[in-house]
């Protein structure tokens, strides 16, 4: 019992260390951000990234360190990882539109069906492990209640029913929302261009025919991999094949 007890205090003091760790970059950041030392602040918020914790706030303040800079596709690249771990946050997604405008490439998105838009624009009003906490929260609910309908002989069993109901139609929306999220998750890969101008070739291959030019900054879908080239999409359509070095994933 005394080596459990060691062993749990062991993890809450390494788990507080590290806590204490990421926050002293995080300040540190800032501070170089506020004094106008970007260089520095983009190394102390590069830190917490490296220590393996994703945060929308580090990426956030990336992306505004890496604008400063000049360095629109780093920028762009962060704002869009802040923006998949805090999708309705409106300085993410106004800071993101802006820089967008610094794009050389006008790229016409299709049209989709309102429908599947419709589904897709609920599923990412939240961020993946939202959807998960919201699923468990109503699966406990259930549970719950049924468990106090089999201990309490006077609760109303209309009264549960119906909520029970309620709450397995929410469970069940939620659910395939869940579903749908962890598809795209797995599923979609997307990048952004960080090289000034790169031409997109027909094939995975330096002599290949260059099929288009695309400049930094560029969001683009990963459709496929071939030892250092990425076939890729655009939101118009077109597809191509770029090298890895001149990507990042987002």
């Amino acid at each position: 019992m005394k080596k459990l007890l060691l062993l749990i205090l062991n993890i809450v003091l390494v788990v507080n260390l590290y806590a204490g760790e990421v926050d002293a970059f995080f300040m540190a950041g800032n501070k170089f951000y506020q004094e106008g030392d970007f260089d520095s602040a983009v190394s102390e918020y590069e830190k917490i990234i490296q220590h393996g914790y994703e945060n929308w706030q580090a990426y956030y303040n990336l992306g505004n360190t890496y604008y400063k800079l000049g360095a629109t596709g780093k920028a762009i690249l962060n704002y869009e990882r802040a923006k998949r771990l805090n999708p309705k946050n409106e300085d993410i997604v106004y800071n993101l539109q802006l820089v967008n405008l610094q794009i050389a490439d006008r790229i016409q998105i299709l049209p989709e069906f309102f429908l599947t838009a419709w589904i897709f624009q609920l599923a990412n009003l939240l961020a993946l492990p939202a959807w998960g906490t919201i699923f468990l929260i109503f699966y406990i609910a259930i549970i719950a209640l049924f468990i106090l309908r089999m201990l309490l002989n006077n609760f109303s069993f209309a009264r549960t029913f119906s909520v029970s109901l309620i709450l397995i139609i929410l469970l069940c929306s939620v659910s395939g929302i869940l579903m749908l999220r962890i598809y795209e998750n797995e599923t979609f890969s997307y990048a952004v261009v960080l090289t000034d101008k790169v031409d997109v070739k027909s094939a995975p291959d330096d002599s290949a025919t260059d099929v288009f030019t695309l400049h930094e900054g560029v969001k683009i879908e990963i459709k496929d991999a071939s030892l250092n080239w990425v076939k890729i999409r655009l939101a118009d359509g077109k597809i191509g094949w770029l090298n890895q070095r001149q990507i990042e994933r987002i």
